[in-house]
């Protein structure tokens, strides 16, 4: 559209602007899941799920131009929902109720995952300064020519950063990398 038109997309956060509902809610416990329920049979099941089937009757709800319009109030239902129940009672509620609901991984949930794990998609990698730092792996893996750090980047994002006039504090293990502008 942009090479035709000129139009230039805004941003819209974890919500689209073309469906409803579907947003990223955080749990009771600080999780954040992630929820997709354009469905209509699917979003009818969620408002009854979060205490409000008031809102299926409701004319606007009958079709995806009325969800997104509302989409601010159906945010702040399931939201406030969602707020009030671990994620673990939330994934387990929507499961119950046929609804497509799932964690947003921290990069803590993912290094104990054990598909991540499986799949071998976090790899090991000797840093001059760090000494050993686990960081993504390449994507795909292939059976047949699995792909192989060659050299580990950051010593030249530190070579590249210093050549562009920013300084970078030497880290530690013990310490977190510290960027200052030369």
């Amino acid at each position: 559209m942009y090479d035709q038109l000129g139009y230039v997309k805004s941003r819209t956060g974890s919500s689209t602007e073309w469906t409803a509902p579907r947003n990223a809610y955080q749990s009771s416990d600080g999780k954040w899941l992630g929820l997709s329920a354009s469905s209509q049979s699917i979003a009818e099941r969620v408002m009854r799920l979060v205490g409000h089937p008031e809102v299926i009757r409701e004319p606007w709800f009958a079709d995806h131009t009325g969800q997104v319009e509302h989409q601010k109030e159906l945010d702040r239902l399931i939201g406030g929902w969602i707020s009030k129940h671990t994620g673990a009672e939330v994934q387990a509620a929507f499961e119950a109720e046929e609804a497509v609901i799932g964690p947003i991984y921290s990069i803590a949930d993912i290094f104990e995952d054990p598909q991540y794990l499986a799949r071998e998609t976090i790899t090991t990698v000797e840093d001059p300064i760090l000494g050993p730092a686990r960081v993504q792996n390449a994507i795909p893996r292939l059976v047949d020519t699995p792909a192989a750090f060659v050299i580990w980047a950051a010593t030249s994002a530190r070579i590249t950063v210093r050549s562009c006039g920013m300084n970078w504090a030497t880290p530690t293990r013990s310490s977190t990398p510290r960027w200052r502008v030369a």
